[in-house]
């Protein structure tokens, strides 16, 4: 990358770059292990975003420089004010999680943007559910809300069907009078998952015979002599 370049991106960014390009031109790099962590700590940055942000709002460390809050998240963070009120609410919920012991806790502003209407125990049971029920990898803003969301009854999820066969399975449901959407929650109510039948047969190589004592001896003379001769 050009020097130009270079010295146009924010400090943080340029920080950043810097670090990396020493240690490659070293010929030094991260440890696996140092990658890993340091992926991790960055994916929260987010909640520091939130926490400095609360800190400056609070303490009203702003003021002097800027007039109203707003004004400081506009001009100074290049953020809207709601953008940066999302982020303290997030990052005071996390907070509170890690504080009750939890390790897993939401990975970034979304996934904690549903818990922020709950607080102590119902936080924690709401979060438990989430957590014990879902695979981390699979745990999305979507699925925390619907978790937190006690108006709905069911959850709901997308599934890709080709168009062409959609499109002859609607045909054939609306022929008949019938809904086509309704027609295929009953299939898919209806549908058991075929059992695999092993055969009755036991084949010859899955016959085991009983071993003696004297024989496994045999062997064991056999092999050591085999293994005198080579």
């Amino acid at each position: 990358m050009d020097q130009e370049v270079y010295e146009i991106l924010p400090n943080y960014l340029q920080h950043i770059l810097n670090v990396i390009t020493e240690q490659v031109d070293n010929g030094k790099w991260l440890e696996l292990d140092e990658a890993i962590e340091l992926f991790h700590r960055s994916s929260f940055s987010w909640l520091y975003m939130g926490a400095i942000a609360q800190v400056v709002k609070e303490l009203k460390i702003y003021q002097g420089k800027f007039k109203t809050f707003k004004d400081f998240c506009e001009k100074a963070l290049d953020r809207s004010r709601s953008y940066i009120e999302r982020l303290i609410k997030a990052s005071k919920i996390v907070i509170e999680l890690a504080q009750m012991g939890f390790s897993k806790l939401p990975v970034n502003e979304a996934q904690a943007r549903p818990l922020t209407k709950y607080q102590g125990d119902e936080l924690a049971d709401r979060w438990n559910e989430v957590i014990h029920t879902i695979p981390s990898h699979l745990i999305t803003a979507e699925i925390v809300e619907e978790r937190m969301d006690e108006k709905k009854e069911y959850a709901y999820r997308s599934i890709k069907i080709p168009r062409k066969v959609w499109d002859e399975f609607e045909a054939k449901v609306l022929d008949k009078g019938g809904n086509p959407k309704k027609e295929l929650e009953k299939l898919l109510g209806e549908w058991e998952p075929e059992e695999e039948t092993q055969d009755e047969e036991v084949l010859e190589d899955e016959i085991i015979e009983p071993v003696t004592v004297e024989q496994v001896n045999r062997w064991l003379d056999d092999l050591e002599n085999l293994c005198r001769k080579l």
